[in-house]
């Protein structure tokens, strides 16, 4: 029995196969066996295999009858050895002239059955990035510092170290790997192969060991190159990386191990569907797409799909290639509904809000026009939710509280077996700036429903948000929406923009729960009144400091707010002004309340001091019950152009607004005047017949959307408008991972970035199987760093 066995593979390597040899036989430990696994080349390698076989006694030669694929040499290999140990090595690769006998006398010395050691990278083209790859590499694949000794179910993959799945950089026991090959099924992979054998190298394996040599010199460039178009054995191979996880994952299960390995599953995944997401978007032609995503869904689960797609977007986010039109050009995530009977909906929850609101009055509406309507939330149904229609069903689903791919699966399985089973045929999505909408919009289209985003306020609201990540994600809306069939908003304003940036869109109204012939108010005191939820957006310490200012002249005005806040710290300093000031006596702090009419009829004037709104359904309620109106300027508002029955005041001024209360508070006839004129302009609002408007916008999101435009066919505006919200974007994203010290300390996330831009334009699918290895600890790293 020799001391460590090599294992070689060798496919059409006639360049390089020789120097590999030669760094073999001339190792310092003599006690080898050479295995050489020529895997059917086609060019001069098994002719310079067998002068080599003449030359050296210890080498062995095995020639597949058929390429077999790397898995596939691995285990001949395996299979063949006779030595107390194994290492691997790649036709292209070679060994440090101690390598054997370092690393033998190490692992021998531990008693471990895996040892793992450092690696040089040799680059075959000087490259400018070259540096930078080598220093990720090097990060990516340095060995643990202490030993790892475990029992039990799942070996290493238990442990709460995170090895590299990495096969030539290892020692391994040689019965260890006889465990090993005796699970590989017969299979042809050549892609992740690496990925499967340690895998289940390191379920059997019980210790753990390393030395900081570098024994192996790792040839860096060779493998599937940036062409335009892929072969079809590479989109095949491709593919093969989810038939790797699903045959592990399966294989796990089957083990009664799935608990223990999940660490090991999750990075199995994270390698394997990364790569695929790469050559999707960066190395396969569009016409491809399709049937590579076919491929793959051959393997896997089509939830796994959606979980890759999502993960892989999100981390790259301003890349153009990647904006959401590319996927919904897939096959995948077509509508197949031909026609409207059952409408889903979905929102976080049912309480506390004006797109709550809007979705009870809208659950009517649409069960009395014919549909049957099924509403999705986040949240438990509660005592303070707004009513529903009777006939809806309530579905709660997973919540995402992180981004784990056991957190996903689980909202996924649930939302694609909740929009089957209840046969749901288009989604209304009133969650339009969700952190999560890549995610469900890919379930949603997934299921074949036709999907419609319900936009309920200002374009571009949150872009001045004081988090830079959330300003962002509001500048690239328009990439995000794209997998949409269409959008829906409330104003022409907002309608004419997303227009503008090629996005099929539609406008609505919100349903009115308050008729024409309600009893108005009787306009005979002094009563303020402001419909809003307490949040930094809807002003509320303005309004405190315009009531302030009112009550000096008139003593007995008074201010009700109705509303409840989400954030803590914004709704104790709305109370501690009130105290501060001593207010309590003029200011009621109502609460959230589902009855608004009463409150409507006993004030004399709505003030709103909103930064902005969606729709300002608060303003037309108001205007029903013929109330004057004071409010903060919103020019994108359809409800405020005409100016009937308000006072429309520049944003902040305080003092203005203040005026403008104090003005109709002591004119009756003004009061009245402006409240007559307020009920008479509601009427353009409540004669919409909202169940047939919805009807027509289900019906045309059906039809299939009109291909783009291209920019220099657009109108001008329309041009300017799409270019300047790419730059802005590109910029923005630009800002905050790199010129925003004063938010966070960014220079860990600058150099991942950086890394992880130069890796993912490399022309070696090989080194794929590693470097999948990196944006997932990048991926942890930035998630650290930008969520300060």
């Amino acid at each position: 029995m020799s001391k460590v066995s090599v294992i070689i593979a060798a496919y059409n390597v006639e360049n390089t196969i020789a120097n590999a040899l030669e760094s073999v036989i001339a190792q310092t430990l003599d006690d080898i066996e050479i295995i050489v696994i020529d895997d059917c080349s086609t060019d001069n390698t098994s002719q310079i295999l067998a002068e080599y076989e003449k030359k050296d006694a210890r080498i062995k030669i095995i020639k597949h009858d058929s390429n077999k694929s790397l898995m596939q040499v691995r285990k001949t290999g395996v299979e063949a050895a006779t030595g107390e140990y194994i290492m691997f090595l790649d036709g292209d690769d070679s060994l440090i002239s101690d390598a054997c006998e370092k690393a033998y006398h190490a692992i021998d010395k531990a008693s471990s059955d895996v040892l793992q050691f450092d690696a040089n990278i040799v680059f075959e083209a000087q490259k400018e990035e070259n540096k930078e790859i080598e220093g990720a590499l090097n990060e990516s694949l340095k060995p643990m510092d202490t030993p790892i000794q475990v029992s039990g179910k799942g070996g290493l993959l238990a442990a709460k170290e995170t090895i590299v799945f990495t096969i030539w950089n290892k020692i391994y026991k040689r019965t260890l790997c006889q465990e090993v090959v005796a699970q590989i099924p017969n299979e042809y992979v050549n892609m992740s192969e690496d990925v499967m054998f340690g895998y289940l190298a390191q379920y059997y394996a019980s210790s753990y060991a390393s030395i900081k040599n570098h024994l192996y010199n790792y040839s860096y460039g060779n493998g599937m190159s940036t062409a335009n178009e892929l072969s079809q054995k590479q989109l095949e191979a491709t593919a093969k990386n989810a038939y790797v996880f699903q045959y592990l994952k399966e294989w796990t299960q089957k083990q009664g191990a799935a608990a223990e390995c999940q660490s090991g599953l999750d990075q199995v995944f994270q390698q394997v569907f990364y790569y695929i997401c790469d050559t999707f978007f960066k190395k396969a032609a569009k016409v491809q797409r399709n049937s590579l995503i076919e491929a793959v869904n051959a393997y896997c689960d089509v939830e796994d799909i959606v979980i890759a797609f999502s993960n892989y977007m999100h981390d790259q986010r301003v890349a153009k290639e990647l904006c959401s039109v590319e996927l919904s050009k897939l096959d995948l995530f077509a509508h197949k509904k031909k026609e409207i009977k059952t409408v889903g909906v979905f929102y976080f929850r049912l309480f506390n809000g004006g797109i709550e609101n809007v979705i009870s009055s809208l659950s009517t509406i649409w069960v009395d026009h014919g549909y049957e309507m099924v509403l999705f939330t986040d949240k438990e149904p509660n005592e303070n939710d707004y009513p529903l229609h009777p006939a809806v069903k309530r579905v709660v689903l997973p919540e995402m509280t992180d981004e784990k791919p056991e957190t996903q699966k689980k909202r996924i399985q649930a939302f694609r077996k909740a929009l089957i089973d209840n046969h749901v045929d288009v989604m209304v999505y009133n969650a339009w700036t969700n952190p999560h909408l890549v995610l469900d919009q890919m379930i949603v289209k997934s299921c074949g429903i036709s999907l419609i985003i319900h936009t309920h306020n200002l374009f571009c609201c949150e872009t001045d948000n004081e988090t830079p990540w959330i300003s962002y994600r509001y500048s690239s809306l328009n990439q995000t929406y794209a997998l949409a069939d269409s959008i829906v908003t409330l104003t022409d304003v907002d309608t004419a923009w997303w227009q503008a940036l090629g996005i099929r869109t539609f406008k609505t109204v919100n349903p009115i729960q308050l008729p024409l012939s309600t009893e108005p108010s009787k306009l005979n005191g002094n009563s303020v009144l402001l419909v809003a939820r307490i949040g930094w957006e809807k002003n509320i310490i303005d309004a405190l400091k315009i009531i302030q200012k009112v009550h000096q002249v008139i003593p007995d005005a008074t201010l009700t707010v109705l509303g409840k806040g989400d954030d803590p710290t914004y709704v104790r300093s709305v109370y501690k002004y009130i105290e501060d000031h001593e207010m309590k006596d003029y200011v009621n702090m109502a609460g959230f309340d589902t009855n608004v009419l009463p409150y409507y009829q006993k004030a004399d004037i709505l003030l709103s001091t909103a930064k902005f709104e969606g729709f300002g359904l608060a303003l037309l309620e108001s205007k029903i019950c013929g109330m004057p109106m004071v409010c903060y300027e919103l020019p994108n508002l359809d409800i405020t152009k005409d100016g009937r029955g308000m006072r429309v005041i520049e944003q902040g001024n305080v003092d203005a607004a203040a005026d403008a209360i104090i003005e109709i508070l002591r004119n009756d006839e003004l009061k009245k005047q402006l409240g007559q004129k307020a009920r008479e302009s509601a009427h353009d609002y409540c004669s919409i017949d909202l169940g047939k408007h919805w009807e027509t916008i289900f019906n045309k999101t059906l039809l299939p959307k009109e291909p783009p435009i291209p920019l220099s066919q657009r109108t001008p505006l329309e041009a300017a408008i799409c270019i300047a919200v790419e730059h802005y974007s590109t910029g923005l994203y630009k800002h905050v991972t790199t010129r925003a010290p004063q938010v966070y300390d960014n220079s860990a996330a600058t150099e991942a970035l950086h890394q992880l831009s130069r890796i993912s334009r490399s022309e070696s699918y090989r080194l794929g199987l590693v470097l999948t290895y990196i944006p997932r600890k990048l991926k942890q790293l930035l998630k650290k760093i930008l969520r300060r």
